[in-house]
């Protein structure tokens, strides 16, 4: 049965507190977040969370947002709980944000050959992965094993997990949580997402270069830190960057380093594995399915 919407809503805080610590600079907001089943009058928002997936591409991201949104059984975007009611006498801090804005959405849609007939954004999306795979510096054999899984499509299932930053894990844990009773719809052996990392350049304190500056290694961390799991419970995955190509995308950096995507592909135990694994690491007080 598919996970209905009180499976979804959860309360998160958003914390914009200074560094300082003292109360007169506090700006911690208390916001009240509920998760929703998708609807096509979401479908503009979606479209720009899986703009961050598919940057530059061929991929009509509108046509796949609008099936996202259509699919109104599977999965939830994140809004402001409309049922909350703010104190009088405090500024608004959200006034700004429209009913209909969201913050994140989970969600899934299949990547089949029937669905290609049906649905041409999804063999866009198997049409750049596969693209990106080729160009990427994988090995021989990975880029062989990826094709390979992508091509055949039996039963392949895309996972959208896309927020803003400032919300916390635990909302997606809770999202992703409910999201694998949504996917008993589908039958499907594997998953493929799209992670997003930060590279950043660690300078080393004990090893120097033959011209006496220090060393670097690349460090790197995910924007989305509960996507680590599906890293660890990934059978193949390739990376691809911001940076050009035949596709005109153009480079990526913020303050932290340059950002760049990790395609992961999972067997359907394992992703149930790292969803379990989100769910105690974020939400203690929740189990797993």
């Amino acid at each position: 049965m598919p996970a209905g919407e009180s499976d979804y809503p959860t309360v998160v805080e958003s914390d914009n507190s200074s560094s300082t610590g003292s109360d007169e600079d506090d700006n911690t907001v208390m916001i009240d977040f509920i998760g929703l089943h998708p609807s096509e009058e979401d479908r503009d928002e979606i479209c720009q969370f899986l703009g961050m997936l598919f940057p530059a591409s061929k991929v009509d991201l509108s046509q796949l947002a609008m099936e996202i949104a259509k699919t109104s059984n599977v999965g939830a975007v994140f809004k402001i709980d409309p049922s909350k009611e703010e104190d009088e006498e405090m500024e608004d801090p959200l006034e700004a944000f429209s009913d209909n804005c969201i913050f994140g959405v989970v969600s899934a849609f299949q990547l089949t050959l029937v669905i290609f007939f049906q649905k041409p954004s999804a063999s866009q999306v198997v049409d750049f992965l596969i693209a990106k795979c080729n160009s990427s510096k994988a090995s021989g054999s990975t880029k062989k094993s990826c094709i390979g899984l992508l091509k055949s499509c039996d039963k392949l299932v895309f996972l959208v997990n896309e927020r803003l930053p400032t919300l916390p894990a635990k909302i997606a844990a809770m999202a992703l949580n409910a999201l694998l009773k949504d996917l008993a719809i589908f039958e499907f052996d594997y998953i493929v997402t799209v992670t997003r990392l930060v590279q950043t350049e660690v300078k080393s304190r004990t090893k120097r270069t033959r011209n006496g500056s220090c060393a670097t290694s690349n460090d790197e961390s995910y924007i989305l830190p509960e996507e680590r799991q599906f890293d660890l419970h990934s059978e193949l995955c390739f990376e691809y960057n911001l940076d050009g190509g035949s596709e005109g995308e153009r480079a990526v950096k913020t303050e932290e380093g340059k950002m760049f995507n990790r395609v992961v592909l999972m067997e359907k135990n394992e992703f149930v594995a790292a969803v379990n694994e989100i769910v105690q690491q974020y939400t203690p007080d929740k189990s797993g399915c």
